[in-house]
């Protein structure tokens, strides 16, 4: 899971897709992981990229932070003219406003305004963590 969190671009995004990628990545997940990935198109490499890169990070922090018995949702879904993505888990939380972001979050932040989305990170203690991102499929960066 680290060396995918830090670019190693899998075969099987390039050959199936994003939903069977991400499928593969939260298996190899330490925490429990459930996936709902709508039927989802191809979208340029730079898009599946970033979403499949993100929601690696995520799901490499949420055990981290979370906590070991942590459950984790991971949705992606094309919505109107956009894709989005959402890792969701259960566990510890953090004051998203008192907490600095670190190389994780960071990360996941660069990677989605790189292809022009908004990522969002949401926490409280107690509650979990919920990381989110709308990444336009009209740009002219996501058109083929």
């Amino acid at each position: 899971m680290h060396s995918l969190a830090r670019g190693t671009y899998p075969f099987v995004l390039t050959d199936q897709g994003l939903a069977a990628a991400l499928a593969l990545a939260a298996n190899d997940a330490t925490a429990s992981t459930t996936v709902e990935a709508e039927p989802c198109g191809r979208y340029p490499a730079e898009i599946e990229n970033a979403v499949y890169f993100c929601c690696v990070e995520a799901l490499r922090n949420a055990p981290k932070y979370a906590g070991d018995s942590a459950a984790v949702r991971l949705r992606v879904a094309e919505r109107d003219t956009a894709l989005c993505f959402e890792v969701r888990d259960d566990g510890a939380g953090f004051d998203a406003d008192a907490v600095p972001a670190g190389e994780g979050l960071t990360n996941i932040r660069d990677r989605v305004s790189a292809v022009a989305g908004l990522a969002r990170i949401e926490s409280a203690p107690g509650r979990g963590t919920r990381i989110s991102a709308t990444i336009p499929l009209s740009s002219p960066l996501t058109r083929r």
